[in-house]
Order: structure tokens, then C-alpha cells, then sequence
């Protein structure tokens, strides 16, 4: 009979593969004893900040106002928009009127009617007081537009508001203006 022969096999080899399929910390691993280990560092990715995107941050007010953004086929402003609506008698003084025209305060008196005029304007059927305000707001870094200290639904148009003020004789709030400047 043939003898068969059988590999020769290292048993260290094969102690040094089982170490190697261990999990790191496991307490059966005999590289290092629970006193010499030590957890790692969290590790704490940070975005880089380049110094071409830092924004500054300038509190005071704008030299020249900020050009109002408007949606395609509508040139008017909103601020332009107020103008004509405490110019036409049809909606002031039922919608929106004047509180004091020679300092440019006027007083919202229908939001909902406000409201569905604006979206008229912007051709929008779903229009609410909350989405109007929204864009008188952008109004306020221009300084057309401001909002009248603890007088709920008070605006007064701001510095960079011109032409707000009634000139054409036959515009009803010019006889409001000129009693009141004649007083």
C-alpha cells in the first residue's frame, strides 16, 4: 500500500488567521489587555468655510433700495399697488384708508377683500391676507414699506417711498390733504 503523505501544516499560521477574523475589542484578543486599551477619538467632520462665501452681515440701511423681485407679467409693485387703491375711491375708505396721508400711515380695513384684490393682480384665485403680508414684507428692506408700532393692520410708507401723497385735484384724498395742511 501507498502511503499518502499529508501536507505539513504551520500551526502558526493558522493561530495568526483566526486572530486576524477577531473583532478589534473583543476581550478574547490576546494582543492587548483591557489596561492597555484606550477608545478611540470621535471622529467630527467640519464643512470647510471658504473665505469667498462668508457672508458679512451690514446692519445699517442700504444706500439704494433692494430692486423688488416680481413674478413675469406683473410690473406693478405692491407698494405702487397700495398707492392706487388709497387713490381710488371705489376701495378707500371700505378696504384700506388713510390714518394720517401727509406722514403716508394708512389702515387695512377688509384683509379678505385686500387679499382677493392682490391675487387679482398677481393672478391668483387663492390668495390670503397672510401670503399678501408676506410680500409686504420684502418691502420693509427698501424702506417703502413700514409697519406702525403696536397699531395691528398700520403701515406707513417709509423713506424710499415716493409719490404716495395725493396730487390731482380730482383725486378725493387731495381735499383730506390740503384741509389738513391748511389747519
Amino acid at each position: 500500500k501507498e502511503e499518502e503523505e499529508e501536507p505539513s501544516v504551520d500551526i502558526n499560521l493558522l493561530q495568526a488567521s483566526k486572530r486576524r477574523h477577531q473583532r478589534k475589542y473583543s476581550s478574547t484578543d490576546d494582543t492587548e489587555s483591557d489596561e492597555e486599551w484606550e477608545p478611540e477619538e470621535p471622529k467630527h467632520f467640519r464643512r470647510k468655510q471658504s473665505s469667498s462665501r462668508r457672508i458679512s452681515i451690514c446692519r445699517s440701511p442700504s444706500q439704494r433700495p433692494v430692486p423688488q423681485r416680481r413674478s413675469p407679467g406683473t410690473k406693478l409693485k405692491i407698494t405702487q399697488w397700495i398707492v392706487e387703491l388709497l387713490r381710488n375711491p371705489k376701495y378707500n375708505p371700505k378696504v384700506i384708508t388713510w390714518v394720517d396721508e401727509k406722514h403716508g400711515v394708512f389702515m387695512i380695513k377688509d384683509t379678505a377683500a385686500y387679499a382677493k384684490l392682490w391675487g387679482k393682480i398677481k393672478h391668483n384665485d387663492n390668495m390670503t391676507y397672510e401670503k399678501l403680508s408676506r410680500a409686504m414684507r420684502y418691502s420693509y428692506k427698501n424702506d417703502e414699506l413700514r409697519m406702525v408700532p403696536e397699531q395691528r393692520l398700520t403701515y406707513k410708507f417709509g423713506e424710499n417711498m415716493i409719490n404716495f401723497r395725493a396730487e390731482n385735484p380730482e383725486d378725493p384724498n387731495m381735499k383730506l390733504v390740503h384741509n389738513k395742511l391748511n389747519h
